[in-house]
């Protein structure tokens, strides 16, 4: 039966349908033609905004000591074609379940960060070069460059102008003959182009900076011989570490310092070192501290002689012990009483005057009972200021308390550090009791600066005073303090400092 035309029509288009679909089966069977997915699949960075999607889920493996995180990011890296680090700063992981099983499957979720904050800024980024050999006619007085130009300008129908801006020329050979036929390149120069700097950084891209800064190797960066001899090495390695970080070259220059280390002739690489300020700063300040430190020679004390008499001691334990000195010395004020209880306590003791008329911190204490209306000194007793055992010369260390403790910034309690220098009494008598058995004459004033972090930690010890000159006791001081756990909570770190005056106790 012959079919009709319509229906063969129909027929040959279905036998066609039929071979096509085998076809494509048999492709893809052989691998000449793979199903777009996976790593052939449009990348989060290659893809269009109508098709990217914030949120994917992958795959992957923890292995070799691999964080799930890490893992997530490398393998996400891998299957878009892009850069570790850019991955990390562009995405956040979410691990949803795993690691499982010996190959530590896990399978997490890469989550689309927000567009930090930016500005355009102009970097100079090195744009591929073009070249073109052609022939020109330098004649007329024209110079083999300026010919060059023209005809160049003339066979592409551009200005002159943006030929002379965009374009340097090399000559291949000199002007030859009676019509000086020239050969001569165009080369394309390099052009700027904008990229997007952050004026406030990620910490993904402080991470990368910090990378980037603590590379032992140095950074290796391109350079060409115009800019070599103008001197813009830094200028170069600034821009190419913003390129690098996406991170504004003000910030940059703020937190970081540029040193260059060489260029090298044979290839045209700048090298060169990145050091972060804050931490260079700081080791500086511990080089410096340390060689102070190893310079510092303590002079020998001559040991104190004491010249007392026997009587003079036992008037002064006797006073000591609590028991009042009588004297009925006639006295017109209570000022003239105290004179002359000091007069009599420093002769029938011997005691040094400073030891009693110190101002702030007296060694001795004197209490007088004054009869103003017989106008004379009845009595007088006697107290060490911050006794302590008088049977050792390990006593304990004196604190001085006549000053009240400097708080730098207002947001801490001035009852919660006192607390703390009473619970840490025993301690800080301790540091110095275990110097002061090898040195008898140990003494002198340290003042201790202190921060005191928002969960009440002590973060940092610093000693912007120290007339003693025994690192034993601040290096003692110093683990004593940053121990101490103050039972407050803040909205930001605070400082504070006060003195402390360590004397030995002893007759």
């Amino acid at each position: 039966m012959i079919n009709s035309p319509s229906k063969g029509n129909e027929g040959l288009m279905d036998n066609f349908g039929k071979l096509a679909r085998r076809l494509s089966v048999i492709l893809v069977l052989t691998g000449a033609m793979a199903p777009i997915s996976g790593a052939n699949a449009a990348s989060p960075e290659t893809q269009g905004s109508s098709s990217e999607t914030p949120n994917q889920e992958i795959t992957c493996y923890a292995t070799g000591g691999k964080t799930p995180e890490d893992a997530a990011t490398e393998a996400f890296a891998k299957r878009a074609g892009s850069a570790v680090e850019k991955v990390r700063a562009d995405y956040s992981v979410v691990v949803v379940s795993g690691p499982e099983g010996a190959f530590r499957k896990v399978v997490a979720k890469m989550v689309k960060k927000a567009a930090p904050k930016a500005v355009e800024v102009p970097v100079a980024v090195p744009a591929k070069p073009s070249a073109e050999e052609f022939k020109c006619f330098a004649s007329g007085g024209k110079t083999p460059e300026q010919a060059a130009r023209e005809q160049y300008a003339k066979d592409k129908g551009l200005p002159i102008e943006k030929v002379e801006s965009d374009y340097s020329v090399e000559i291949v050979s000199q002007p030859k003959g009676a019509f000086r036929e020239t050969v001569a390149r165009m080369v394309k120069k390099e052009i700027v182009k904008p990229i997007v700097l952050a004026e406030i950084p990620t910490p993904e891209a402080i991470s990368i900076a910090e990378k980037l800064a603590h590379d032992s190797r140095g950074l290796r960066y391109p350079i060409s011989e115009s800019d070599y001899k103008a001197g813009k090495e830094i200028e170069i390695a600034v821009n190419m570490f913003a390129n690098e970080t996406r991170i504004s070259k003000k910030w940059i220059l703020e937190n970081y310092d540029f040193r260059v280390e060489g260029v090298r002739q044979t290839n045209g690489l700048l090298q060169f070192m990145v050091t972060n300020k804050k931490e260079e700063a700081a080791r500086i300040a511990a080089e410096a501290a340390k060689k102070a430190a190893e310079k510092a020679i303590e002079k020998p004390v001559a040991p104190i002689v004491d010249s007392r008499t026997p009587a003079q001691r036992k008037v002064l334990v006797a006073l000591l012990s609590g028991r009042p000195m009588i004297t009925n010395a006639p006295a017109k004020t209570k000022e003239k009483a105290r004179e002359i209880a000091i007069d009599h306590f420093i002769k029938t003791t011997g005691i040094s005057r400073s030891e009693v008329e110190t101002v702030g911190s007296p060694k001795y204490i004197l209490e007088i009972v004054y009869h103003p209306n017989k106008k004379l000194l009845a009595s007088y007793t006697v107290k060490e200021n911050g006794l302590g055992d008088r049977g050792t010369s390990a006593a304990l260390p004196k604190v001085d308390n006549s000053v009240t403790p400097q708080l730098v910034k207002s947001k801490l309690d001035e009852g919660v550090l006192k607390n703390m220098l009473r619970r840490t009494e025993t301690a800080r008598s301790k540091c110095y009791s275990d110097q002061l058995n090898g040195n008898p004459n140990l003494k002198g004033k340290i003042v201790v600066k202190i921060e005191v972090g928002i969960h009440g930690q002590v973060t940092q010890v610093e000693f912007t005073e120290d007339t003693m000159k025994n690192e034993a006791v601040k290096s003692c001081l110093e683990r004593l303090f940053k121990g101490y756990k103050f039972p407050v909570e803040i909205d930001e770190p605070q400082e504070v400092a006060f003195p402390l005056v360590f004397a030995p106790s002893s007759l």
